[in-house]
């Protein structure tokens, strides 16, 4: 069962395969969980509700589907999430204002809809959430935490909303931010080759 697992390392190994197991959910220490590049499929169980420690998962490149379940607002230590090129759905849960620690969220590429749930004042600006013609088709206009705090990179990334525009997509950053976007994931720990991995995914 691992209880007092605390870091995943399973990147970059399409023959894994197969879905996350709910017995992950004994895994209440875990605080890093990397598996990029895996060919996982299916839904994110539930049980991960007990992953109160998590500070950082990276499940990109994979084809993890359904809605995010409300249960990842227990993650309230998490600082860094990577969920693009998935096939999420569904509208965002609102339990992910409960993450005050929040620094980077990349979610694009997947079939998110619906308005973005409400953000905590303090909660970091850098959300790479891409819309059309990424995936997503999020509802305007954007929480007013994120429009008082943030401000757009490029004009491609995220568009304004207006009376012939709906929906929005982001890559969301502080106005004086000059960082590359994965920049903060190499502060997090993660190998100079996840980092890469990213930046390719991102189109960087």
């Amino acid at each position: 069962a691992w209880p007092s697992i605390e870091l995943v390392l399973a990147y970059n190994n399409v023959a894994l395969g197969g879905t996350i197991p709910t017995e992950v959910g004994t895994w209440a220490a875990i605080k890093s969980f990397f598996a990029f590049n895996c060919a996982l499929y299916g839904t994110l169980p539930t049980t991960v509700s007990s992953w109160t420690a998590l500070s950082a998962l990276l499940v990109y490149n994979n084809r993890l589907g359904g809605t995010l379940p409300s249960a990842i607002g227990a993650w309230t230590a998490l600082q860094h999430i990577g969920i693009h090129h998935n096939k999420f759905e569904g509208v965002l849960p609102t339990a992910i204002a409960q993450w005050p620690a929040l620094d980077n969220m990349y979610a694009f590429g997947n079939r998110f809809s619906g308005p973005l749930p409400p953000l905590q004042a303090g909660v970091g600006c850098r959300l790479t959430l891409n819309g059309a013609p990424f995936g997503n088709a999020f509802a305007c206009p954007p929480p007013a935490a994120l429009s008082a705090q943030c401000t757009t990179r490029a004009p491609r990334d995220m568009r304004p909303c207006d009376a012939t525009r709906t929906d929005i997509g982001a890559v969301v950053v502080p106005p004086d931010d000059t960082q590359p976007v994965t920049q903060p994931f190499a502060s997090a720990g993660v190998s100079t080759q996840a980092v890469r991995v990213d930046a390719q995914a991102a189109g960087a």
